[in-house]
C-alpha cells in the first residue's frame, strides 16, 4: 500500500511539507543563533575599541578589560577586533612578537566617534524630555 501512495504522490507531498517545515526551523535558528553571536562579537569589538588608549599590549587590555584567560581573550575579542579592521598590530610583520602592541585604526577611530556621536543624541533626548 505505501508504494501505491508514494506512486500517486501523497507522501511525497507530505515529505516535501515535512522538509520544508524542517528547513524553515533550521534556518530560523541558525540566524536567531548567527545574530546572537554577532551581537555578542560585535560588543565585546566595542568594548575593546573603547578600551583602547594608544598602542597596548595583549596583557594591557586583557586588564583593562578586566579578563583572566588569554586564549579567550584572543579568540573572543582581539582576533575579532583586528579581522574587522577596528585594530591593528604596530608590527604586522612579526604578529607573534613578544613586543606586539595594538592600536585602533581609523575605522576604530570612527566607530568611537560614532558611539559618543550617539551617546550624546540619546543624552540631549532625554535632558530635553525632562526639560518639557
Amino acid at each position: 500500500m505505501y508504494a501505491t501512495i508514494r506512486q500517486h504522490g501523497a507522501v511525497a507531498g507530505v515529505d516535501s511539507t515535512s522538509n520544508s517545515i524542517s528547513n524553515s526551523i533550521s534556518n530560523s535558528i541558525s540566524n536567531s543563533i548567527s545574530n546572537s553571536i554577532s551581537n555578542s562579537t560585535s560588543e565585546r569589538m566595542l568594548r575593546i575599541v573603547q578600551a583602547m588608549k594608544g598602542e597596548m599590549g595583549v596583557r594591557e587590555l586583557m586588564e583593562v578589560m578586566g579578563m583572566k584567560s588569554r586564549p579567550m581573550f584572543l579568540n573572543n575579542n582581539l582576533t575579532p577586533a583586528l579581522m574587522a579592521g577596528l585594530l591593528e598590530r604596530t608590527q604586522p610583520e612579526s604578529p607573534n612578537s613578544p613586543t606586539q602592541r595594538y592600536r585602533l585604526t581609523e575605522a576604530g577611530k570612527e566607530r568611537l566617534k560614532m558611539r559618543a556621536a550617539r551617546r550624546n543624541a540619546a543624552s540631549a533626548f532625554f535632558v530635553d524630555e525632562h526639560v518639557t
